[in-house]
């Protein structure tokens, strides 16, 4: 196991094929039945070539499953059903052959279930993905199952991400994802603000992936530590003073806003405000000027967050605070303050749930 991440981890979000489903047993397993029972293969040679064939085609579930059944039956005349007819078959079949959560993940999930460690689901599918999980006996324990086709955003879509974190209701750089997809798991979690634990079954990680995962493990049960009471020991620090003076500052301070939402941004023509954005009167930045503001639009008025940026290339750094905003409004009001050459950061507020 290999870790670089020691923020600490308050949820967990698993993926489901070949996370805690073990898609590819299942795939085998239903290519070697298929191969005898529907393309009329007997001799043994014959049928180890088919199942490579159908591994092949496959790729790992991204090939749709008419084009799949469709390149069969130009192949195997014992298919005479059409190929949208295989193609809704094959859904129960292989979950026929779906072997149910191995001992690993078992562990892992009843040790966050011991110490009320909050898990849930992230999959892009249909949803068929439900049925899965249905067999694997998890739907009534996670916290929140989300599924692409539902929320309309797949994964490495930061939105799905995002969407699981409003559902489990915790903060996401206190979420840990954990996948066997560099880009959809680890990439699209990453650019959510998350934290990522890859899967690796025996495989490199991708050149070409620009993320790396904080964790990297070879089972799920090397992820144990997270329950064991002390994963957050060296990095978990006693933040409520920090947001209290920041509730102290906007009492005290009259907040202007001169760049209400869906204005332009003066640098960026394209780009408008997606909410008000202002300044504290009579507060001092570190440039002279009133501190920066995102005003969001909960009724509860107190910080939710903040912003911090940096621009190398003119050398300066900012904290814009946000007030009363929503998670989806932080993590828009961030987008906005990253143009050009900037980058930034968005700090959640612990205990602020209205994610």
């Amino acid at each position: 196991m290999t870790i670089s991440s020691r923020r600490p981890v308050r949820a967990v979000l698993f993926d489901l094929d070949n996370t805690l489903a073990d898609r590819d047993r299942a795939f085998l397993a239903w290519a070697g039945w298929f191969a005898q029972e529907h393309c009329g293969l007997v001799n043994q040679h014959e049928i180890d070539e088919a199942v490579a064939e159908l591994i092949a085609l496959d790729a790992d579930g991204r090939t749709s499953k008419d084009v799949l059944f469709s390149t069969l039956k130009d192949r195997y005349p014992h298919l005479t059903e059409d190929a949208t007819t295989l193609a809704a078959a094959f859904r129960a079949q292989l979950l026929g052959h779906l072997p149910p959560l191995d001992v690993a993940a078992s562990r892992l999930i009843d040790a966050l279930d011991a110490v009320g460690i909050p898990w849930g689901i992230v999959t892009n599918g249909s949803a068929d993905q439900l049925r899965k999980i249905e067999k694997l006996d998890l739907v009534a324990r996670a916290a929140c199952i989300v599924i692409s086709d539902e929320v309309g955003a797949r994964k490495p879509d930061p939105a799905i991400f995002h969407a699981t974190a409003a559902r489990i209701g915790i903060a996401p750089a206190h979420i840990l994802v954990v996948g066997d997809h560099p880009e959809a798991d680890v990439a699209g979690a990453a650019r959510a603000g998350m934290q990522t634990a890859w899967l690796r079954r025996e495989r490199e990680w991708p050149a070409h992936v620009a993320a790396v995962p904080d964790i990297i493990v070879d089972a799920l049960d090397e992820l144990l530590w997270l329950a064991d009471g002390k994963q957050g020991e060296a990095a978990d620090i006693d933040s409520e003073r920090f947001w209290q003076q920041a509730d102290e500052l906007v009492a005290v301070s009259e907040i202007s806003i001169d760049r209400p939402q869906g204005s332009t941004h003066p640098g960026y023509p394209d780009v408008r405000y997606p909410l008000d954005y202002g300044f504290l009167a009579q507060s001092r930045a570190s440039d002279g000027s009133g501190i920066d503001v995102w005003v969001g639009s909960l009724s509860e008025h107190r910080v939710t967050g903040a912003i911090v940026t940096v621009d190398a290339l003119k050398r300066d750094a900012e904290v814009n605070l946000l007030i009363s905003c929503t998670y989806e409004e932080a993590a828009q009001a961030l987008t906005c303050n990253t143009q050009g050459q900037q980058a930034g950061i968005l700090l959640w507020r612990d205990d602020h749930q209205d994610v």
